[in-house]
């Protein structure tokens, strides 16, 4: 006759195990109650008694102490925890393992169980807890569940707060500021999923070409662009999710001495947290490949070789400007060109969406059109001739000073203010060395000296000096 539950059953069991919690459903020694049970948590997860426990169960012809995986558990969100704790305990014959509420292999017992006294009882939970508290804790650490996640990266080192977050302060009214930096000072910010953020969906090929961009880079690779938005003091991620999820992962994988905001933050989708289940179970196989340029990356280097451009709209901002700002189709793996920061650097200064949206439509054009007389030529090559070579260096000219070689010097030739006195308001002329203004200014300015560009490429005298060249 296995021993009855009773009210002080519970009590006792307690003084046992002070450091697991203890309950019941029984708590009236005058109740005709059927089923009665006894639940004590695993070691070290009391809050989680609910959903993971042994328990002594008793009905009128049964009686038995068994571990229970239950609601979240034995949810698809834990599928990979539960495969290993089945999988470390294969071997041990004495464990059966059984269906509990319609959830596969939820459920195990020892087969062997003597229970006729409350000494019988405490030992058979121990052999029980033996058996699986350290399993299930080693399962804990190494399952890929979102919340799980979260727990296994011990940074050792908090960075300073780099120049990121004083770009955002210093951008006074503008909606939009840009500029480059890299994952390190990335992750200095308080990043965020929102809502509304798609599912993280990335597939063992999204994965496995990532990281080999970055094992077989040397120097800096372009992660191409996010897009970032400031709210009630956090950083939405808008545009990157993926990228940065996927990173978040190699860096814990790898290493990475510094916090991860990204771990703070939850997937709400179950679809999302076994897509990330799948990432882990992917970037833990490729470690097993022993890169060491992956590690000297996220390690020795803090991820300062991994660049982004990074566009941080204000709380007000629409989303669909954003997109104005930078082409979808470069997500990783390009540098952005000294054309792309022109393009992000006057867009600020256009504060009518509409007027941004057609402005960025135009310069799209025009870097992406070939020339008509030479047809083998690269995209752009009208704009980077004429304003990135000829109007360049004839600005440099006179002003007397050499032509730069310094990385960008297009780009900084072409920077400016929003706002230029002696520059009339709509650019009715154009001088090539006149100060450029920021904003729609400087792309009627691009447009004139690229279409007087291609005129004179229509010339009999470009024909002759081309010919005698």
């Amino acid at each position: 006759m296995a021993i009855q539950i009773k009210t002080g059953l519970t009590d006792r069991l307690q003084q046992y195990w002070r450091d697991r919690d203890v309950s019941s459903n029984y708590h009236d020694d005058s109740s005709s109650q059927w089923y009665r049970w006894i639940q004590v948590s695993v070691q070290g997860l009391n809050e989680k008694i609910k959903s993971l426990h042994y328990e002594y169960y008793q009905n009128p012809g049964d009686a038995g102490i068994v571990f229970h995986f239950e609601d979240d558990y034995a949810s698809s969100k834990y599928l990979e925890l539960r495969r290993y704790v089945r999988k470390a305990t294969a071997n041990i014959p004495e464990l059966e393992w059984f269906d509990h509420k319609d959830h596969a292999n939820t459920g195990c017992w020892l087969k062997v169980q003597h229970l006729d006294s409350e000494g019988e009882l405490v030992a058979e939970f121990e052999r029980l807890m033996g058996i699986l508290d350290p399993v299930v804790n080693a399962g804990l650490k190494e399952a890929p569940s979102l919340e799980l996640l979260l727990t296994s990266h011990n940074p050792t080192t908090q960075p300073k707060q780099l120049d990121v977050t004083q770009t955002v302060d210093d951008r006074d009214s503008s909606q939009v500021s840009f500029m480059q930096t890299d994952f390190q000072s990335l992750m200095t910010l308080p990043l965020n999923i929102p809502e509304y953020q798609r599912n993280y969906c990335w597939d063992k090929d999204n994965i496995t070409n990532l990281w080999k961009s970055l094992a077989f880079s040397s120097g800096n690779i372009h992660l191409g662009n996010i897009i970032l938005q400031e709210r009630d003091g956090k950083f939405d991620i808008i545009d990157g999710q993926q990228r940065l999820i996927t990173l978040t992962i190699f860096a814990m994988a790898l290493g990475f001495k510094q916090p991860l905001p990204l771990l703070k933050c939850s997937l709400r989708s179950s679809q999302s947290v076994r897509n990330l289940a799948n990432a882990k179970y992917i970037v833990k196989s490729l470690c097993q490949q022993r890169d060491c340029t992956l590690r000297d990356i996220f390690t020795e280097q803090s991820g300062s070789s991994i660049r982004f451009g990074i566009l941080i709209l204000n709380a007000s901002t629409s989303l669909d400007l954003a997109y104005t700002f930078f082409n979808s189709h470069n997500s990783k793996g390009v540098p952005l060109t000294d054309y792309d920061l022109l393009k992000a650097h006057h867009l600020q200064y256009v504060l009518n969406t509409e007027q941004a949206r057609h402005l960025a439509s135009r310069w799209d054009r025009l870097i992406s059109q070939k020339p008509q007389m030479a047809p083998e030529a690269t995209a752009g090559a009208d704009v980077k001739t004429a304003i990135g070579k000829h109007i360049f260096r004839l600005r440099a000219w006179m002003r007397l000073n050499d032509t730069s070689k310094a990385d960008h010097a297009v780009r900084d030739e072409y920077v400016a203010a929003p706002i230029i006195p002696a520059i009339p308001p709509f650019g009715e002329r154009f001088s090539f060395y006149e100060k450029i203004q920021g904003g729609s200014h400087f792309f009627a300015f691009a447009e004139n000296f690229v279409e007087q560009y291609q005129m004179f490429n229509n010339t009999a005298v470009y024909e002759t000096l081309t010919v005698i060249i």
